[in-house]
């Protein structure tokens, strides 16, 4: 359901180490920052996980950033419709941060049919102790419209909104898209015998 914290796969303690695959064997024992936040152990000889940031059907639309914990700095995806924002397992967008309420915000992203289907995004308080501020202005109660670039407070995180519009673009799905790991060789309908030295 939620899209929580993205980070690196094999990042520990805001170091980055190689991304594993999934489903290779782990050679030695430690601790993985898992896709929501938190920590996973595990021994040798595991797999490691699937990963958490499975597509929901709804479009990505954007990204927030934000270097407030730590300089390497964080990302967080964005997706059409509703991204709940809080420091709750429940939220799209988890700030695992005391001074950010459980649900502290939504964030909406929906097309305006009306502006020739551009992205239109607001955010909202739910609730919060400590309020929103954009662009270092108080938001209050009130629904707030955002742009792109926009600067977003909750607490003691800073976030940057970067909107990502694929039809404007020109970015689609690709017709017979294979995974390298499925790839089949020999299939000579797709790939013609003089083709197969260039992949």
């Amino acid at each position: 359901m939620a899209n929580y914290r993205t980070v690196v796969p094999g990042m520990q303690d805001g170091k980055t180490a190689a991304a594993p695959r999934v489903g290779a064997q782990r050679t030695q024992e430690g601790t993985v920052v898992t896709s929501r936040g938190g920590q996973q152990n595990y021994s040798a000889g595991n797999e490691y996980p699937q990963a958490q940031d499975a597509p929901s059907g709804k479009p990505i639309v954007g990204f927030l950033v934000s270097v407030s914990r730590t300089e390497e700095g964080e990302y967080w995806v964005l997706r059409q419709g509703q991204n709940l924002i809080g420091s709750g397992d429940e939220c799209d967008v988890v700030l695992n941060e005391i001074s950010v309420s459980r649900v502290h915000a939504v964030l909406a992203i929906h097309r305006n049919p009306g502006d020739n289907n551009r992205l239109n995004v607001g955010i909202m308080e739910r609730g919060s102790s400590n309020g929103i501020f954009v662009n270092n202005n108080y938001i209050g109660f009130n629904p707030c419209q955002c742009k792109n670039l926009d600067k977003i407070k909750l607490g003691n995180y800073e976030l940057l909104l970067f909107l990502f519009d694929a039809a404007e673009f020109g970015l689609k799905k690709v017709e017979n898209f294979a995974s390298a790991g499925n790839f089949d060789y020999t299939d000579r309908e797709m790939y013609p015998e003089s083709d197969k030295t260039r992949i």
